[in-house]
């Protein structure tokens, strides 16, 4: 009778955790990945992402992940990252580069394995290597020196001195044959000695022509860039810097015609995704909000910085709130991570609430969503230094929907001594209406 009990009790106890593991979501974790370049290519888990970076995962199941980044003429990254159940992580990558760069201003000539290049403000970006330089004629010559050039010159000087040394052994077995040889013919033997040497010299031969062609298949594959260096990628920073400084001293125009000069010409640089917000901004402070949304839109899908995201995500609700679509800006916060400290989760709930009240002055149908947003306020945010000023405005708003009793409810709390002045008054002014309307509502009900 125990056993069964027992048994009917476990049943019940897994199918209890069955049903409250399918009721209890596990919260995703969100993880910006930034790399320098960027528009690298990242396998996550062993599977290619469509997106490059930087790029934003805001479904990732916590636990372990392994990351692969890759991207042409760097070196293959390859790490793991733990995530907690609803962290936020961001992670940046330096990627190291196969190559390394040069600029050779003072050269009159510059040849490099035999291709005279271009000279002055011309940046050479060459694989990374040995590299021999010598002058002639005016000219500097840069040679790539292989790995297997060492190698090549020392068996170039041992395998004719083994030639030599097997063909003395070979005269003297012929001259003077011994017993302990290798037969051949009834006139011709040849010693172990000589035939150790033979198989040396053959070793070495086999050698030598394999590192040839190793070598002949690096020459082939080496290449090199010679850009000019205004295009290179470190002169987007030079760019970036001066249309800083133009926007500083208010300058909108001209900071962004460098900006544009960013994006036009330097699209793997980390500064891309920075130049094209701040084009953003501009765009929306002159009230082209059509460029402002494409631009806007492309930081949040394909450029999404951890301190970029949540601002572009702003800056769309901003403009959706200028053409007064109220329903759509509020929706369009609700995409923000904050992962940027700049704001906060009460700021936006606060400025969710003032959409409804703009909201509220075209439609008054909207009341009930306003008295709700700043009831939300007071209830998620008791500490907080505006509690008297949600308090205030959940009253206000009660108050024109003729709810007085819980508006005089909602104030009850509030001690008038630690408001400012302006705080003060309408609150003063609002206990009074209320009071006024409470008294009408008592008279009437006589």
């Amino acid at each position: 009778m125990r056993s069964k009990l027992f048994g009917t009790g476990c049943v019940f106890f897994i199918i209890a955790a069955v049903a409250y593991s399918q009721q209890v979501e596990i919260p995703y974790s969100t993880f910006f990945l930034t790399t320098t370049p960027i528009n690298a290519d990242v396998l996550l888990d062993g599977e290619p992402l469509e997106e490059q970076t930087p790029l934003l995962l805001r479904q990732l199941a916590p636990g372990s992940h392994e990351l692969e980044i890759r991207k042409q003429g760097y070196k293959t990254e390859q790490l793991g990252v733990e995530l907690a159940a609803g962290e936020i992580r961001s992670l940046e990558i330096e990627l190291a580069s196969l190559s390394f760069s040069t600029l050779l201003p003072e050269e009159e000539r510059v040849i490099i394995r035999g291709q005279q290049q271009e000279t002055g403000d011309t940046v050479y970006q060459l694989p990374e290597g040995i590299y021999s330089f010598s002058r002639e004629g005016g000219s500097l010559h840069i040679e790539p020196v292989f790995p297997q050039d060492s190698w090549i010159g020392g068996l170039n000087l041992a395998i004719p001195l083994s030639v030599a040394f097997i063909t003395v052994l070979t005269f003297h077995d012929i001259f003077y044959p011994k017993r302990a040889a290798l037969q051949f013919t009834e006139d011709f033997s040849l010693s172990p000695a000589t035939l150790s040497a033979y198989g040396l010299t053959i070793s070495l031969i086999s050698f030598d022509i394999a590192l040839y062609v190793r070598r002949n298949k690096a020459r082939k594959a080496f290449s090199y860039a010679a850009t000019p260096r205004e295009q290179a990628l470190h002169s987007a920073k030079e760019y970036y810097e001066r249309a800083e400084n133009l926007l500083a001293l208010g300058q909108l125009d001209e900071a962004l015609r460098f900006y544009t000069r960013v994006l036009e010409g330097y699209k793997d640089s980390p500064l891309y995704p920075y130049a094209l917000f701040k084009t953003a901004r501009i765009h929306f402070l002159t009230g082209e909000d059509s460029l402002a949304t494409i631009e806007f839109n492309l930081i949040a899908d394909h450029y999404p910085l951890p301190d970029l995201y949540d601002k572009a995500q702003r800056g769309l609700a901003d403009i959706l709130l200028r053409r007064e679509s109220y329903q759509e800006s509020i929706e369009q916060l609700q995409h923000m991570i904050f992962a940027d400290p700049l704001y906060s989760k009460e700021e936006i709930e606060l400025l969710k609430a003032e959409i409804l009240e703009d909201w509220f002055s075209a439609d008054p149908d909207v009341i009930d969503r306003v008295i709700n947003a700043y009831t939300a306020l007071v209830d998620s945010y008791p500490e907080s230094d505006n509690l008297d000023l949600y308090r205030y405005k959940t009253a206000y708003y009660l108050h024109l929907a003729d709810r007085n009793s819980e508006a005089e409810s909602i104030l009850s709390p509030i001690d008038p001594s630690v408001l400012g002045e302006d705080l003060m008054r309408r609150l003063q002014d609002l206990r009074r209406s209320i009071e006024d309307a409470l008294e009408d509502a008592m008279e009437d009900s006589r």
